[in-house]
């Protein structure tokens, strides 16, 4: 997992997210849960926060925004 880590970060801060728009929102995800599996709760509600700016108000539901909602509400994020 710490291996991941970088990589999932180096991802999410990648200038793609208009071309990629979909893969760059769900590294976001993949980052929270690296991070939350990790232990570094913080790093992981960033991440799920950067998911729910993005697509917490989509309409249909997007399944990866109700997955960062999810987690973000077990980690008891703000």
């Amino acid at each position: 997992m710490a291996r991941a880590i970088p990589l999932l970060e180096k991802g999410a801060r990648a200038c793609q997210g208009l071309e990629y728009a979909s893969l760059h929102v769900r590294t976001h995800l993949w980052l929270g849960m690296a991070n939350e599996k990790a232990g570094d709760v913080a790093a992981a509600c960033r991440a799920y926060r950067f998911v729910l700016d993005r697509w917490g108000h989509a309409k249909p539901r997007s399944v990866t925004a109700r997955e960062a909602e999810r987690r973000s509400r077990a980690l008891k994020c703000r």
